[in-house]
């Protein structure tokens, strides 16, 4: 699978893409130092929201801000718990209803360092 998409991907895209095969955490443990802080973070994790080593990986990384995107209210009320006690603060929290009639509602917080 990686070899098909790195040859669609050489002939669509400039030479800066890199395509990394590893989860999130594995990637931010070996990674996250090589980085400054960051201005900013979009965070979209699946419905299982963060493993904790996503969560360690991007508090290493430090973000100014963070948006995080949740399509489960319960796994994102468990992340932020971790984020706040950490030092962030809640800026906004928006739900939409991007499935009607259904009970999935996506939900966007913004956070910011203390």
């Amino acid at each position: 699978m990686r070899e098909g998409a790195e040859s669609k991907l050489a002939t669509a895209v400039p030479g800066n893409v890199q395509i990394i095969t590893a989860s999130a955490g594995d990637w931010l443990k070996e990674h996250s130092r090589s980085f400054g802080p960051l201005d900013f973070l979009l965070l979209d994790p699946p419905r299982t929201g963060c493993e904790n080593a996503v969560i360690a990986g991007m508090l290493a990384l430090r973000p100014a801000r963070i948006s995080y995107v949740s399509c489960d209210p319960a796994t994102l009320a468990r992340d932020l718990k971790k984020l706040v006690a950490a030092g962030y603060s809640l800026d906004s929290v928006s739900a939409y209803d991007m499935f009607p009639q259904t009970h999935h509602v996506e939900t966007v917080v913004r956070l910011s360092s203390k």
